[in-house]
Protein backbone atom coordinates (compact mmCIF):
# COMPACT_ATOMS: atom_id res chain seq x y z
CA UNK A 1 0.00 0.00 0.00
CA UNK A 2 1.19 3.27 -1.23
CA UNK A 3 0.15 6.18 0.98
CA UNK A 4 0.71 9.94 1.06
CA UNK A 5 -0.39 11.39 4.67
CA UNK A 6 -4.00 9.66 5.12
CA UNK A 7 -4.37 9.40 1.50
CA UNK A 8 -3.90 5.81 -0.11
CA UNK A 9 -2.58 6.12 -3.44
CA UNK A 10 -2.34 3.06 -4.49
CA UNK A 11 -3.60 -0.42 -2.91
CA UNK A 12 -2.02 -3.84 -4.79
CA UNK A 13 -2.87 -7.51 -3.66
CA UNK A 14 -0.02 -9.94 -2.63
CA UNK A 15 -2.13 -12.72 -4.28
CA UNK A 16 -0.60 -14.09 -7.76
CA UNK A 17 -3.18 -15.57 -10.09
CA UNK A 18 -2.68 -19.29 -8.83
CA UNK A 19 -4.37 -18.13 -5.42
CA UNK A 20 -6.90 -17.76 -6.92
CA UNK A 21 -7.30 -21.16 -8.92
CA UNK A 22 -8.72 -23.80 -7.57
CA UNK A 23 -6.73 -26.98 -8.07
CA UNK A 24 -6.87 -28.83 -10.94
CA UNK A 25 -7.49 -32.66 -11.05
CA UNK A 26 -7.28 -34.49 -14.91
CA UNK A 27 -7.66 -38.21 -14.76
CA UNK A 28 -7.08 -40.94 -17.70
CA UNK A 29 -9.82 -42.45 -18.93
CA UNK A 30 -11.32 -44.93 -16.71
CA UNK A 31 -13.19 -48.10 -18.47
CA UNK A 32 -16.39 -48.02 -16.24
CA UNK A 33 -16.49 -52.28 -15.95
CA UNK A 34 -13.88 -54.40 -15.75
CA UNK A 35 -13.22 -58.34 -14.94
CA UNK A 36 -9.83 -57.46 -12.81
CA UNK A 37 -9.54 -57.66 -9.35
CA UNK A 38 -7.08 -53.96 -9.87
CA UNK A 39 -7.80 -51.00 -11.65
CA UNK A 40 -5.04 -48.44 -12.58
CA UNK A 41 -5.97 -44.82 -11.77
CA UNK A 42 -3.77 -41.83 -13.68
CA UNK A 43 -3.73 -38.94 -14.48
CA UNK A 44 -2.08 -35.23 -13.08
CA UNK A 45 -2.84 -32.44 -10.85
CA UNK A 46 -2.09 -28.69 -10.33
CA UNK A 47 -2.71 -26.10 -8.05
CA UNK A 48 -0.93 -23.89 -5.25
CA UNK A 49 1.82 -26.45 -3.54
CA UNK A 50 2.21 -28.29 -1.61
CA UNK A 51 -0.61 -30.49 -3.11
CA UNK A 52 -1.86 -33.71 -1.16
CA UNK A 53 -4.16 -36.41 -2.91
CA UNK A 54 -5.57 -39.33 -1.97
CA UNK A 55 -8.04 -42.31 -2.79
CA UNK A 56 -11.09 -42.81 -1.03
CA UNK A 57 -12.78 -45.03 0.58
CA UNK A 58 -9.21 -46.40 1.18
CA UNK A 59 -7.53 -43.02 2.45
CA UNK A 60 -4.29 -44.09 0.63
CA UNK A 61 -2.32 -41.23 0.42
CA UNK A 62 -0.74 -40.97 -3.64
CA UNK A 63 2.20 -39.43 -4.57
CA UNK A 64 2.26 -36.96 -7.34
CA UNK A 65 5.11 -36.12 -9.39
CA UNK A 66 7.25 -33.39 -10.04
CA UNK A 67 5.23 -32.94 -13.33
CA UNK A 68 1.86 -33.34 -11.25
CA UNK A 69 1.52 -36.83 -12.19
CA UNK A 70 -0.02 -39.81 -10.23
CA UNK A 71 -0.42 -43.37 -10.31
CA UNK A 72 -1.91 -45.86 -8.65
CA UNK A 73 -4.19 -49.47 -8.31
CA UNK A 74 -6.99 -49.86 -6.62
CA UNK A 75 -8.34 -53.32 -5.26
CA UNK A 76 -11.82 -53.51 -6.71
CA UNK A 77 -14.61 -55.91 -4.92
CA UNK A 78 -17.24 -57.99 -7.23
CA UNK A 79 -20.29 -55.80 -7.90
CA UNK A 80 -20.15 -51.54 -8.04
CA UNK A 81 -17.14 -50.09 -6.86
CA UNK A 82 -17.61 -46.35 -5.73
CA UNK A 83 -14.13 -44.57 -5.44
CA UNK A 84 -13.38 -40.84 -4.85
CA UNK A 85 -10.02 -38.98 -5.50
CA UNK A 86 -9.84 -35.49 -3.25
CA UNK A 87 -7.00 -33.15 -4.15
CA UNK A 88 -5.95 -30.79 -1.25
CA UNK A 89 -3.86 -27.60 -2.49
CA UNK A 90 -1.93 -26.00 0.03
CA UNK A 91 -4.40 -23.09 0.61
CA UNK A 92 -6.73 -25.90 1.89
CA UNK A 93 -9.06 -25.85 -1.49
CA UNK A 94 -10.70 -29.37 -2.37
CA UNK A 95 -11.25 -30.45 -5.85
CA UNK A 96 -12.84 -34.11 -5.55
CA UNK A 97 -13.58 -36.68 -8.63
CA UNK A 98 -16.02 -39.59 -8.22
CA UNK A 99 -16.37 -42.42 -10.77
CA UNK A 100 -17.79 -45.98 -10.22
CA UNK A 101 -16.19 -49.08 -11.75
CA UNK A 102 -18.11 -51.94 -11.97
CA UNK A 103 -16.17 -55.71 -11.46
CA UNK A 104 -17.66 -58.50 -12.74
CA UNK A 105 -15.29 -61.72 -12.74
CA UNK A 106 -17.99 -64.05 -13.55
CA UNK A 107 -17.51 -65.90 -16.72
CA UNK A 108 -20.66 -65.79 -19.02
CA UNK A 109 -22.34 -68.75 -18.70
CA UNK A 110 -23.07 -71.08 -22.75
CA UNK A 111 -25.75 -72.68 -22.87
Amino acid sequence: MAMSGNRVLELRSMEGDGDRTRPGLVLDPLASMTNRQELTISGVVSGVGPLALALWPSNQNLSIGAMGDFRTRARLAPGENRLELELVDGLGRRMRRDFVVRMDDVPPRIL
